[in-house]
């Protein structure tokens, strides 16, 4: 879609070819400006920026400026400077930002994974004051790839700002969890919806619910780090089993608890780890001296 665009784009005459844009003298480029790295580009390219460098140097907010920043975001829909000049224009021209909001929606289809657009939606939401459409249009995204980053984000960011903190946004994690246990995505999303809803992991009995979840998880891909495993798969010990156990281990020997047995404990768990996740066996060693240290200064 993205390609079908500049192709429209492309196809149309050129701003210098149009009689409304003849009191507008272009800035293009200069061979110092694109002597350092000189980037092929097409004509249509080099004159609708060179026109929007003229009209940035005037600050001219009208509908043709409008209109130009559509056709250069087209061309180029990662240009941080044509999306922040086009909000100008928009708020001095008293624009329908529902109107917008369509525009940036069919962006965001055809350039689902660009940071600027992302960021306009944002700002055109909080212009509106309304979240109520963001829930949907994110989860149409997330369908098509459940772990694009943005839409997660802003999603995230649309229940933290407009307090859609409930059930239904537990409900949605679970279902993209049962879609995909290894959505790191959906675990982070779920970790920020119960730590709310729990005041903050304060809720022994929401917490106890959600362990239970983990381990219904856990037994279902026993091999999955977004678990910390508990169990042993394919007969064989589970790396970040003993990872976790040493975690915890080292918990109890900064609270000075049981130091000798836990040291011990400790070192026998990493000992067995450098044997069977010895790609990290430097890192297991450091863990070790770690587990001394904290031994040794407990004592």
């Amino acid at each position: 879609m993205a390609e079908e665009a500049e192709t429209l784009v492309t196809s149309s005459p050129l701003y210098k070819d149009r009689s409304e844009w003849k009191d507008i003298k272009p800035i293009y480029f200069t061979e110092d400006e694109e002597g350092a790295v000189k980037i092929a580009v097409s004509d249509a390219f080099r004159d609708a920026f060179a026109y929007l460098r003229a009209i940035l140097q005037i600050n001219e907010y009208s509908d043709r400026a409008l209109e130009l920043t559509t056709t250069c975001t087209q061309l180029n829909p990662a240009n941080y400077t044509v999306w922040q000049f086009r909000r100008n224009v928009l708020k001095a021209l008293e624009k329908d930002i529902s109107e917008e909001l369509r525009f940036c929606e069919e962006t965001i289809f055809e350039n689902p994974k660009n940071y600027q657009v992302w960021h306009h939606r944002r700002v055109l939401v909080e212009w509106l004051k309304d979240g109520s459409k963001e829930l949907d249009f994110t989860q149409e995204i997330l369908l098509d790839d459940a772990k694009n980053y943005h839409a997660w984000q802003h999603r995230q960011w649309v229940v933290d700002n407009f307090n859609y903190f409930n059930q239904a946004e537990l409900d949605f994690s679970l279902k993209m969890l049962c879609d995909d246990l290894r959505n790191n995505s959906a675990w982070n999303y779920r970790f920020f919806i119960v730590s709310r809803l729990s005041n903050h992991l304060k809720d022994s009995e929401v917490i106890g619910q959600e362990v239970k979840f983990c381990l219904q998880c856990i037994k279902k891909v026993p091999g999955n780090e977004r678990y910390r495993d508990n169990e042993i798969a394919n007969r064989e010990k589970s790396s970040h089993l003993l990872s976790f156990m040493v975690d915890i281990i080292l918990e109890l020997l900064e609270k000075k608890q049981d130091v000798k047995e836990n040291m011990d404990r400790a070192i026998e768990l990493l000992e067995e780890l450098k044997i069977i996740d010895p790609i990290r066996r430097k890192y297991w060693s450091y863990q070790e001296l770690l587990v001394q240290n904290l031994a040794s200064s407990a004592s």
